[in-house]
Order: structure tokens, then C-alpha cells, then sequence
């Protein structure tokens, strides 16, 4: 092992985020201004692009490429309490679709699966609720999360190696596009593995 090969590279340094700025018990509301399906007729499942517009909320203008929020699905589960809050990752980047912070995008997986113990049909709750929404829908929305999951301030000085799968690509779809909106594009050591377990998918 050479000297350079043990060399502590410095901590990134990241921005400071603002978070909480709608808790569950005060949601933001959304508006859905689309919902397009991702994947092909033949993929194993079904994945599908979200673009809520969050003007007139808190989160509008204040979230950045990395951070989550949260969907508060409507209605009560068996026992009559409502449904708990769920988090998805947001896909934009820091300036939004709409460059002015005001269109967040996420990506959603449906979840369809099966209860072993009887044979029954499950549906997630969240995941199909918000693929079913339809432009114009509004949705009841939390958030940003999230202090730890970005790019760091030097942002130009560092390589990255993004590892996804799935729905697991959409933090950096806005990272990416973070990295290409600096002006100088992402760093020549920038590289996005995305993995599938079909070709349809």
C-alpha cells in the first residue's frame, strides 16, 4: 500500500436544507400536472412519472434534488385509523420541471403482490393511489426530508458512481440534472449504473 493509496480525503461538505416545513397533521395540497407511464407493455411491472405542481406551498422553490416528501394516501385502513404517511424520492432537480422550484416530480412503482397466509390480492396503498391520479387531482403532501442523501457544495470536485434499480433511479434523475445545469456538466468520473431484472423493464 503506497502513501497516496491511505490518503483521508475530506468529508463533502453539504448544503443546508430547510425540512419539516409540512408536517402530516399541516399538509401542503398538490395538484397533479402529470402522470405518464415509464415502462412498456410487456415489463414486469408498471412504473410511472409524477409531476405534482406545489405552488402555493411551502415546499415550492425549497426542496432540493436528493430529498424526499411525503403523500398522505386518503381514506382509513381495517382498523379505521387513517393511512400513515408515505415518502417517495424526489426526481427533479433543485430548480424543479418548471425551473422555478414549483413542479416536483417523483417516480412510483405499482405495488400488486400477493398475501402468502391466504392467496389474496394486496394492493399498496400509496404506490396505486397516486398512479391512478389524474391531471387535476390534489393530493395532500409532506415534507422536504432529508439532510444527508446530496450533492455537496464543491459539488465539481468530486466523482460519482450512482447504483440504482427500479424506482431506486429517481434521486439522481435530479442529481444529474444538477450536476448538468452548474453550467460545466458533471465531472468526467460521473457514471449511472441502472439496473432492471427484464429487458421489457
Amino acid at each position: 500500500t503506497t502513501e497516496a493509496d491511505t490518503t483521508q480525503l475530506p468529508d463533502p461538505v453539504l448544503p443546508d436544507v430547510e425540512m419539516h416545513l409540512h408536517r402530516p397533521n399541516e399538509p401542503g395540497v398538490a395538484t397533479v400536472v402529470r402522470n405518464d407511464v415509464c415502462t412498456n407493455r410487456k415489463a414486469a411491472g408498471f412504473v410511472r412519472h409524477i409531476e405534482l405542481d406545489v405552488a402555493g406551498t411551502q415546499l415550492a422553490g425549497r426542496f432540493r434534488a436528493g430529498q424526499s416528501f411525503g403523500v398522505l394516501p386518503p381514506g382509513t385502513t381495517e382498523k379505521g385509523k387513517p393511512h400513515a404517511l408515505r415518502l417517495y424520492s424526489i426526481a427533479s432537480p433543485t430548480r424543479g420541471e418548471d425551473g422555478r422550484g414549483n413542479i416536483l416530480a417523483t417516480t412510483v412503482k405499482r405495488t400488486i403482490d400477493e398475501h402468502w397466509e391466504n392467496h389474496s390480492l394486496f394492493l399498496g396503498v400509496a404506490s396505486n393511489y397516486l398512479c391512478d391520479l389524474q391531471v387535476g387531482d390534489r393530493v395532500s403532501v409532506t415534507g422536504p426530508n432529508g439532510k444527508r442523501f446530496l450533492l455537496p457544495e464543491d459539488q465539481e470536485n468530486w466523482n460519482y458512481l450512482f447504483f440504482a434499480t427500479g424506482t431506486g433511479i429517481a434521486p439522481f434523475r435530479g442529481m444529474l440534472t444538477d450536476l448538468y445545469d452548474s453550467g460545466r456538466g458533471p465531472p468526467a468520473g460521473t457514471a449511472l449504473v441502472m439496473g432492471s431484472p427484464y429487458r421489457t423493464d
